[in-house]
């Protein structure tokens, strides 16, 4: 960019002006280069002392330091009224800006995500309903996700905004609890469904540090106790392995004391409930 600036400012006393000497053509060419130059050096430290935040911060700080010195270069340099330019321009601006309304609102919106942050290139993140994946760009327009299932998908920022933002993080901050719900025939004893489904967990997530299960009885009724089987996952990617983990491992502990997952009777008539026919001996 600063090459172009240079090259600009070379050319345009000779384009715009009437030729007045060498002396003023080299004055403006200097003057041009000199604020430009100005701009590029304070967008790269901005750039560089904003480097842990998302670049789109960066950018916007940027164009505005070279809109800044573009109005200082027509007043000071070249000694033209900004307020004529201003105003020639404002049309075009609303022009483009009722052309472009839907573009403009999803760059506002990542100017609106940029400072904020909410997340960041990495995290694992669901943007909107049903759609949930690992951020990996950040851009003035949408946000770039990989789902679980490896496919790329491309969000408008300003759909992202309108919407409620689950964050999962990453890494270490990733760790959340995700649960299993467990139906048991409700003429189980509550103390001996947790016992082995708590058990059926911890053999699960042996190999997992701070895995720490729990199990909750969460509800009893049409003949089953449900049971939520708690545990904490690293990393939102690895959830759906280890729910079917613990899915299957609290399914071979009940199999293993006789027991199997429960099924809600289902009314027949008034005041009869229809059970499922046990397996024949």
């Amino acid at each position: 960019m600063l090459p172009l600036a240079l090259a600009a400012a070379t050319l345009v006393p000779h384009v715009l002006l009437p030729a007045d000497g060498a002396a003023g053509a080299l004055r403006l060419a200097t003057g041009t280069a000199f604020w430009l130059c100005m701009a590029w050096a304070a967008a790269r430290l901005a750039a560089l002392l904003l480097a842990q935040h998302p670049k789109l911060l960066s950018d916007l700080i940027g164009a505005a330091l070279f809109l800044a010195a573009g109005v200082v270069v027509t007043q000071v340099v070249f000694e033209l009224p900004a307020t004529g330019l201003i105003a020639t321009s404002s049309v075009l601006i609303a022009v483009l800006g009722f052309a472009l309304r839907n573009t403009l609102g999803d760059i506002f919106s990542g100017i609106a995500l940029g400072m904020e942050s909410p997340y960041a290139i990495g995290d694992w993140i669901e943007a909107t309903e049903g759609c949930a994946g690992r951020v990996t760009g950040i851009s003035w327009r949408s946000t770039r996700l990989v789902t679980r299932d490896g496919v790329t998908v491309v969000v408008p920022n300003s759909l992202i905004a309108a919407h409620r933002i689950a964050v999962y993080g990453s890494g270490e901050a990733g760790r959340y609890r995700a649960q299993v719900l467990v139906p048991v025939d409700a003429t189980v004893p509550a103390a001996r469904a947790r016992r082995l489904l708590l058990a059926a967990a911890m053999e699960a997530g042996r190999e997992q540090p701070a895995f720490e299960p729990d199990v909750v009885l969460v509800d009893v009724a049409q003949g089953l106790a449900l049971y939520a089987v708690r545990f904490h996952v690293p990393d939102y990617g690895a959830e759906m392995r280890w729910r079917d983990a613990v899915a299957g491992a609290s399914q071979a502990a009940l199999q293993r004391a006789g027991l199997e997952f429960a099924r809600p009777a289902r009314e027949v008539g008034p005041g009869r409930a229809w059970q499922p026919p046990a397996p024949a001996s």
